[in-house]
């Protein structure tokens, strides 16, 4: 169960235009299910958040008027003769649905932002099963009319309330899209749209659809983080050309025209001597008589009398009026609140006395709102609605620019769309299946304009003078990339505006270690489940493994299409990379003005892939930084073709611990990710062969080969000398590194292992395995630390035993480390990169 309240918006929401099919389809037998479901689930809102929220007493603040309110007006209605409690009752809740689920959501989602994609997803895929539930409709000739033989709502019952739903869906749907980087898709979507709303036939739907599609244009013209901007303005452009076009083939047109024709038949109704003259001129007696010929009319004459239905009349005396039956409702209304005593007035008309007579529920909501609930309870609701819209101009007050920024403008004029469809066309505020889209929208408009991130973007550009650096890295994870990176963003951070672009978000990671003022921003969602699919495999869930396999897929999308989106709209000075696919994407996507660096943490190994990249997809970049000198020279060596990039050696930065390691155990220390190519392996075998057995080996890190190495330890009987610590902090490993004497390495090979300098800044003499590249930066053989050749075990072990023999010589080793460690702080490093900056 907590699974599924994990994606409880989620849920309410694709259940709207479910229960909304269900509806269409039991409407006939006047099933009570669907009212049932919508108050189950507005209870089931109200309640969850309740319960959930972090200041109940706010909560209940927020609520209390509409309570109060409610209260007063049922105790109205009973003094003036109630005549259906439950169809009072249930009409409070449908109205009052909107204020109420509103302030649940944000209440809410306030401590819990991570829920307004749950919406967004929601608006996508909610208007996609209205597509596909209308083009069913249209296959299998089960649709409802929006009129008589004109325009297709589909399988939903009110014609009306279905194109609110579609005005408050569309807009939002097509912005959410155009952030897909896919121009197919963005294609698709705006077909989508044309087929719901051009084919509707109501003047709202096709209003909608104009303005969505002028709003994306504009969008596509102003807002910089819209990607393909001009391929985009073409593809809406197109569209935009199609609606006028075809816009006398549209159902609206179709609509108007026989309205027009009802209109002539009215007219012709009319005896021949008043059919072409203005009707205000005619006698009381003659007017009336000319009501009397409509049902609509004659009707209210017959209740009110003919002197107040002349009255009100008068001023709309026109033929088109003759067949409005709003304007009827309209006026029935106006009626029975100008009888009403004062107290009613403020409070409202019983809706059940309202609705006692056939068929007079008023189409307008604001209107009907009005006398329905009267002066404080149309000035309640109006206070919430305008709340929203103060949130709008404050915003844009504060900040212009935010007129260029596409999804505050998509919400804005959806706003204010629905609003005037609501009181125009009606069928919204009053509807529950309509309302709680209003109420997700004002929420959206709330965390929009009241989240510093999402409103002050654009502003935020301008406040800094500081130039921008940008980094590109996979995870902020406790290798050697990240750790450096980490240094290098936080040294670089007291003179530079400098900003972390995350893919992963992983449960543990260095988060902690960046300097307050370096800007973090993770983009997906997901974490790395490559150990899930294979747990979901092996045990054979199909289940399981299918949706993890899924996931894996639109992970390694996002991977590509996320980092290359932020490349393209990054308005940095520079950006650097960490990974070389990263690169590759930088030098093919990033903008001209920015000056491109790729950095390589890793040895080539001579890897014809890895080395053809360098050589061929690097065309574009300005700086390849080298971690070592004979790195540089190989580099050289691939881009001899490349006379745009320029090597240059920047070797990672580490800081000076200001503990030291006192050297008085015969511990031994590896930090490390738990990896094939670490050999990890080799150094318990290493270890096994110690003169001292009283010695201990710390191994701080995780990864896929823990089980394997815990197997190699228990076979080796060391289980009480090698301690397994798992993945740790700083903070958290210095108790291990300050009880070791000699930090070990065994890897196959390292780019410039930061690790090694780490140790040596405690003062830990180093050993390790001769590879191609980095050891031997780092490490000067006999000096500070050794370095064994030929991965020779036998002579590995031979080393420890003597370093752990002869306190002289550690100490020597010791005091050299930490000289070494001074040429790769802050200081020395910092000053190459201040050479390639300026």
């Amino acid at each position: 169960m907590k699974k599924y309240l994990k994606y409880w918006i989620l849920i309410v929401l694709i259940l709207q235009p479910v229960i909304d099919i269900a509806a269409y389809f039991t409407y006939q037998k006047q099933t009570m299910l669907t009212l049932v479901l919508r108050s189950l689930i507005s209870f089931f809102i109200v309640l969850y958040t309740f319960v959930k929220s972090n200041n109940k007493k706010k909560y209940i603040l927020y609520m209390l008027p509409i309570c109060i309110f409610v209260l007063f007006h049922l105790l109205n209605s009973y003094r003036i003769g109630i005549i259906d409690a439950f169809k009072e009752v249930r009409y409070i809740v449908s109205v009052f649905n909107m204020p109420i689920l509103t302030i649940a959501l944000i209440d809410y989602i306030k401590n819990r932002k991570e829920y307004i994609n749950q919406i967004k997803w929601g608006i996508l895929i909610n208007l996609f099963i209205i597509f596909i539930s209308v083009v069913i409709s249209i296959i299998t000739n089960t649709y409802n009319s929006t009129y008589e033989f004109i325009g297709i709502t589909g399988w939903f019952y009110s014609p009306n309330t279905q194109s609110m739903v579609l005005t408050a869906l569309s807009p939002l749907f097509m912005y959410y899209i155009s952030k897909n980087n896919d121009n197919f898709i963005y294609v698709i979507a705006h077909l989508i749209l044309f087929f719901l709303l051009f084919l509707n036939g109501t003047k709202a739907c096709f209003f909608t659809l104009i303005v969505t599609y002028l709003v994306m244009l504009f969008v596509c013209i102003f807002d910089k983080e819209t990607v393909y901007r001009k391929i985009r303005i073409i593809i809406t452009s197109i569209f935009i050309a199609a609606v006028i076009l075809f816009i006398d083939n549209s159902a609206m047109m179709m609509r108007k025209k026989d309205v027009l024709n009802n209109d002539n038949r009215i007219k012709n109704s009319i005896k021949n001597e008043y059919a072409n003259i203005d009707l205000k001129t005619l006698p009381k007696e003659t007017v009336i008589n000319i009501l009397n010929d409509f049902e609509y009319w004659s009707e209210l004459i017959d209740y009110f009398g003919e002197d107040i239905i002349y009255d009100k009349m008068y001023n709309h005396l026109h033929i088109e009026e003759f067949s409005n039956n709003r304007l009827r409702k309209k006026i029935y209304g106006e009626i029975l609140f100008e009888k009403s005593d004062f107290l009613t007035k403020l409070v409202g008309i019983e809706y059940s006395s309202y609705s006692s007579y056939p068929v007079v529920d008023m189409e307008n909501d604001l209107t009907a709102i009005f006398y329905y609930y009267g002066y404080i309870g149309f000035a309640l609701y109006a206070i919430y609605i305008m709340y929203f819209i103060y949130l709008i101009f404050k915003t844009f007050l504060k900040d212009k620019k935010v007129i260029f920024d596409g999804e505050f403008i998509f919400l804005a004029v959806t706003l204010f769309m629905l609003l005037f469809g609501s009181e125009y066309s009606g069928a919204l505020l009053r509807k529950p299946n309509a309302n709680i889209y209003m109420s997700v929208l004002l929420a959206l408009i709330y965390f929009k304009c009241t989240t510093d991130n999402n409103i002050m973007k654009l502003n935020n550009k301008t406040k800094s003078n500081k130039k921008k650096i940008t980094f590109l890295l996979l995870h902020l994870g406790f290798g050697g990339i990240e750790t450096a990176t980490i240094n290098t963003a936080n040294a670089l951070s007291k003179k530079y505006d400098i900003e972390l672009i995350i893919f992963y978000k992983l449960s543990k990671d260095q988060f902690s270690n960046l300097n307050k003022n370096v800007k973090v921003k993770y983009l997906c969602k997901y974490t790395p489940n490559r150990d899930e699919f294979k747990t979901a495999i092996k045990h054979f869930n199909l289940i399981k493994a299918f949706f993890e396999g899924f996931k894996s897929i639109k992970i390694l999308y996002q991977k590509k299409h996320m980092m290359i989106k932020e490349i393209k709209e990054s308005d940095s000075d520079y950006i650097v990379s960490t990974r070389i696919e990263y690169s590759t994407y930088l030098s093919k996507y990033g903008k001209k003005n920015c000056v491109k660096i790729a950095q390589e943490h890793r040895h080539h190994n001579n890897e014809k892939n890895y080395i053809y990249t360098i050589a061929n997809k690097f065309n574009n970049i300005d700086y390849l930084f080298a971690l070592t000198n004979s790195l540089k020279k190989d580099y050289e060596k691939f881009l001899v073709n490349n006379k745009h990039t320029k090597v240059v050696v920047v070797p990672n930065m580490t800081y000076m611990p200001k503990k030291k390691s006192k050297l008085k155990t015969n511990n031994i220390i590896t930090i490390s990710r738990l990896h094939p190519g670490k050999k990890i392996d080799d150094l318990i075998e290493i270890f096994s062969m110690l003169e001292d057995k009283k010695s201990k080996l710390y191994i701080v890190g995780d990864g896929s080969e823990l089980v394997n190495l815990k197997e190699l330890v228990n076979n080796k009987n060391l289980n009480d000398r090698v301690i397994f610590t798992g993945y740790k902090t700083k903070d958290e490993m210095e108790k291990y590194i300050l009880d070791s004497k000699i930090f070990a390495m065994t890897s196959l090979t390292e780019g410039l292992p930061m690790v090694l300098l780490e140790a040596m800044g405690y003062g830990l003499p180093c050993i390790a395995f001769e590879t191609e590249s980095g050891v031997a930066d780092i490490i000067d053989d006999g000096i500070n630390g050794y370095i064994i050749k030929n991965r020779d075990k036998l002579k590995y072990v031979d080393i420890l035993n003597r370093m752990l023999k002869d306190k002289d010589m550690v100490n020597k080793l010791s005091k050299n480390a930490i000289d070494k460690v001074e040429k790769f702080t802050e200081e020395s490093v910092v000053s190459l990169w201040m050479d390639i900056l300026k």
